[in-house]
């Protein structure tokens, strides 16, 4: 046999030379039907996932649109002093919201909302040069090579699919209890002004986040981690996110704050709230943690935007941005059906790993392999290097924490 990889002559199962395994390689084993089916699954799965994330990016091209348009419809609203009721109310959150001190003053309003107009710029451009690169190599290499991958090494894919999970959960749980006859309607804003709403629905996108995840998540993980003996960057990542540091206490710190997001929303809503705004208080920390506060003021701003553009676009009678909300509406909630049912097994893995429960070990791929090969159990001097042990394949990508074939996609 001589090895695929780098060409020496060799009896057995690995190659002396590199260390590999060519008996895994997809030339020198018959593809089952099983396997066949999943190709074609994977296939199938890159291109809808592609498309998927294609709307999301549109969408966030129309509410960025609408941002910059709100421009004009928010400052004038506040130098006409239309609203005498409207203003800025700076407050923390123990859990309830206690206001400290509020303005109107059209002055510090206006530079205040283009504060927060520059917050998710910035966050935008952030996920542009961070990632921008990255996501277009990753959208290619999945169409060219026909493989399903879920990874979430790029912003833009976590908060695609973070945004789609929420927005399923959400509107599932809503239905659930309009079903059970549940008054879920929402504060009135018939007394306030577009261009308030305009304001606050932003204001909310990124004071929230200020206020909740990082005073309670942020700052509790610096000091830990500062009298843990951490300096330089890595400390600045703690209080900012962006660590990627999924340990215990950060899971206890991301529940605790999101336990008081969705407190804190009841005064404004009511009880039935708390459901939502908890589950997405959990995304949000999550998001925090990976990417960073600028990744958190994204994701909330794409989910409050996202209402502000369909409540626009109804009150002009806008119908063609209605229609396309409206669609984009139905691929979200599609895709969120599947990400639920994909992040409830992580989320499921990682309390199992938490607990020390043990992780069951899946069964390979059925196919046909030459005589004699047998796959490795354990890793010897010469048997170095990752198998795939679903399909055998035998390049990966390291991904939180585990490898992922670059083949059939699987994690382990």
């Amino acid at each position: 046999m001589q090895c695929i990889y780098c060409g020496t002559p060799f009896q057995g199962n690995y190659c002396p030379v590199c260390g590999r395994a060519p008996i895994y390689h997809p030339l020198y084993r018959e593809v089952s039907i099983h396997e066949s089916m999943m190709r074609t699954i994977h296939i199938l799965g890159s291109f809808v996932w592609i498309g998927v994330l294609i709307v999301f990016l549109v969408l966030l091209a129309v509410i960025s649109g609408y941002l910059l348009w709100g421009i004009s419809e928010v400052i004038p609203g506040i130098t006409g002093q239309e609203c005498t009721e409207c203003g800025v109310v700076i407050y923390v959150l123990a859990p309830i919201p206690i206001g400290l001190f509020s303005f109107s003053d059209p002055g510090w309003f206006v530079l205040y909302y283009l504060g927060l107009v520059v917050a998710v710029v910035v966050s935008i451009s952030l996920a542009v040069g961070l990632d921008g690169k990255k996501l277009i190599s990753d959208m290619v290499s999945s169409v060219r090579d026909g493989r399903l991958s879920l990874s979430t090494n790029t912003s833009w894919a976590m908060i695609a699919q973070l945004f789609c999970t929420y927005l399923f959960f959400s509107t599932a749980y809503l239905l659930f209890l309009w079903m059970l006859g549940v008054d879920t309607a929402s504060p009135s804003t018939q007394s306030y002004p577009q261009w308030f709403l305009l304001f606050e629905l932003l204001n909310a996108s990124v004071y929230e986040e200020i206020a909740t995840r990082l005073v309670f998540l942020g700052v509790p993980m610096f000091l830990i981690a500062l009298g843990s003996g951490v300096r330089g960057r890595p400390l600045l990542k703690e209080l900012l996110g962006g660590s990627g540091r999924m340990k215990s206490y950060t899971w206890v710190l991301i529940i605790a704050s999101a336990t008081i997001f969705g407190i804190a929303h009841i005064p404004s809503w009511d009880v039935y709230k708390l459901a939502p705004t908890l589950f997405a208080g959990l995304i949000l920390g999550y998001v925090y943690v990976k990417k960073g506060i600028w990744a958190s003021i994204l994701f909330h701003f794409v989910v409050d935007y996202f209402a502000a553009s369909a409540l626009v676009a109804i009150e002009s009678g806008n119908t063609g941005m209605e229609m396309f909300l409206g669609l984009a509406l139905i691929v979200f909630l599609i895709a969120g059906f599947l990400f639920f049912i994909y992040y409830s097994k992580k989320a499921l893995d990682a309390l199992g790993a938490f607990f020390g429960l043990p992780k069951p070990v899946p069964a390979p791929a059925g196919g046909v392999q030459m005589a004699g090969a047998v796959p490795p159990q354990t890793m010897g001097p010469q048997q170095f290097g990752f198998v795939c042990s679903q399909c055998g394949f035998q390049e990966a990508r390291y991904s939180e924490g585990r490898f992922q074939c670059l083949r059939c996609g699987y994690l382990q």
